[in-house]
């Protein structure tokens, strides 16, 4: 399957076509294996996976390596969600960045 980023117009065509259809599954993860708009107090992750699936989902120091991706509207400037991002990683104990 290919990606034609011409197709997603608004942030719930990047969600689904994007990540849902084309990223989540190009990376190895099948839709039991990954997890859209979970909570955690103040922070909605848009969509989180575990290396390992654990239930109840726990996020903590002690847990599985995680993805978590946020979308945003194709035009949107995504400098301005860094810090949340980086904010949402570093209170749920997920690793950001490359890892050697």
């Amino acid at each position: 399957m290919t990606f034609n980023p011409n197709n997603c117009r608004n942030e719930s065509e990047v969600e689904s076509k994007l990540i849902v259809s084309y990223l989540l599954p190009k990376l190895g993860y099948t839709p039991d294996t990954w997890h859209q708009e979970i909570a955690f107090g103040n922070i909605r992750l848009d969509f989180l996976s575990f290396a390992t699936q654990v239930i109840p989902i726990v996020v903590d120091a002690d847990s599985p390596m995680s993805v978590v991706m946020e979308a945003k509207h194709p035009k949107e400037n995504l400098d301005r969600h860094l810090r949340k991002l980086n904010r949402y990683l570093t209170t749920l104990s997920i690793r950001y960045g490359t890892h050697n």
